[in-house]
């Protein structure tokens, strides 16, 4: 599929919303060019992650690492672990 036709992500406002658009959806027809690669390696070959994030979002978690005086990576692992422990 040509990148002009590709659709643009949905946003979604709850994880379930989220879940249910990956279970059904065929990713291939979406446009992810405004997505980055996020390495979660944590500096460990064995622990590798990848994960396609918004831009914005990373952009937004630089941000609140700023205002608060703390590492990018502290924010991003305080956010895992809060969705986690649900």
């Amino acid at each position: 599929m040509n990148k002009t036709a590709l659709k643009q992500f949905p946003v979604f406002h709850t994880d379930a919303e989220a879940e249910e658009f990956v279970a059904t959806a065929d990713l291939s027809e979406y446009d992810m060019s405004g997505f980055i690669p996020w390495d979660l390696a944590m500096n460990s070959p064995e622990n590798e992650a990848y994960v396609l994030v918004p831009k914005d979002l990373v952009a937004a978690a630089r941000a609140e690492a700023a205002a608060r005086g703390v590492a990018f990576s502290e924010v991003v692992r305080e956010a895992l672990e809060t969705s986690l422990r649900k």
